[in-house]
C-alpha cells in the first residue's frame, strides 16, 4: 500500500485508472482475510483508499519537485511566502486515506499472541465479534 515511492518511473507506462486498480488489488489481497460479507461492507472504502493513495502518489511527486512552501501576490503590497495549496490539498487527503486505513485494519478479525496456557477460551470470545 505504500504511496510515498520515489521519482516517477513506477508509474510511467499506467494510467491512472490502471494504477488505482493495482493499489484496489493490493488492499484487498491485504484483506484477504475478511469475511465475505465484511468484505461487501467495506467494498467502498477499499475503492476510495486506493484512489487516495493515486492521489497521494502524484502530489507527492509534485511536491518533491515544488516544496511546501509558495510565492504569493495579492495586489501591489501584499505579498509573501505561504505554504502552498498543494501541500494543503495533500495533507488533507493524507489524514483521510490513514483514517480509511485504520478503518480496514480494524476490520480485519483480532489476532490473539499465542501462549502456552491457551485452552481456547480467548479465541472463542474474538472468533464470535
Amino acid at each position: 500500500m505504500g504511496c510515498r515511492k520515489k521519482g516517477g518511473d513506477f508509474m510511467k507506462n499506467k494510467t491512472v485508472d490502471e494504477r488505482r486498480k493495482q493499489k484496489e488489488d493490493e488492499l484487498w489481497k491485504a484483506l484477504a482475510e475478511l469475511p465475505e460479507n465484511k468484505k461487501k461492507i467495506v467494498k467502498n472504502t477499499v475503492e476510495d483508499a486506493a484512489f487516495k493513495a493515486v492521489q497521494l502518489e502524484d502530489l507527492h511527486i509534485t511536491l518533491q519537485k515544488e516544496g511546501v512552501i509558495e510565492e504569493y501576490q495579492n495586489g501591489a503590497n501584499q505579498h509573501g511566502r505561504k505554504v502552498s495549496s498543494v501541500f494543503q490539498a495533500y495533507s488533507a487527503l493524507d489524514k483521510s486515506y490513514q483514517s480509511q486505513v485504520k478503518i480496514l485494519l480494524d476490520a480485519l478479525p483480532k489476532e490473539l499472541p499465542k501462549s502456552d496456557n491457551d485452552d481456547g477460551f480467548e479465541s472463542f470470545v474474538i472468533s464470535r465479534d
